[in-house]
């Protein structure tokens, strides 16, 4: 029986950590979608509702915490699980991410090892 594919949405403005995240779960037979900025996060969830988001909290112009508050107002969106990234993790923005109900979250630089235990854990897989 062939296992179903997972598609995950990555939302990152930096390349290198786009083609780090990208590579190392695609390796293990995620279907990723990379987007730049939530506009393109946006335009790929009029298509598709993925497995699960990974977004960098700091993007231009909308912020993950934004995106967060979009995805979750769309029909069918409230179980998807959702990891954050951020450079920056402090008291502030950890309690903010609490608030959120975020499923879990990775400060910048991170071991690919991290990202795609917690990716298997939310996925189940």
């Amino acid at each position: 029986m062939k296992k179903l594919e997972k598609h995950i949405l990555l939302i990152e403005d930096k390349s290198e950590i786009i083609t780090e995240i990208t590579t190392s779960l695609k390796d293990s037979g995620y279907k990723v979608f990379p987007a730049k900025n939530t506009p393109g996060a946006v335009k790929y969830l009029k298509n598709k509702l993925p497995d699960l988001v990974i977004t960098d909290i700091s993007l231009p112009k909308t912020d993950g915490f934004q995106f967060l508050d979009y995805l979750r107002k769309l029909p069918g969106t409230s179980m998807i699980p959702v990891i954050f990234l951020s450079a920056k993790i402090d008291s502030t923005i950890l309690k903010k991410i609490i608030s959120y109900n975020v499923n879990n979250y990775l400060k910048i630089p991170f071991k690919t090892s991290d990202i795609k235990r917690i990716v298997n854990e939310l996925l189940k897989v």
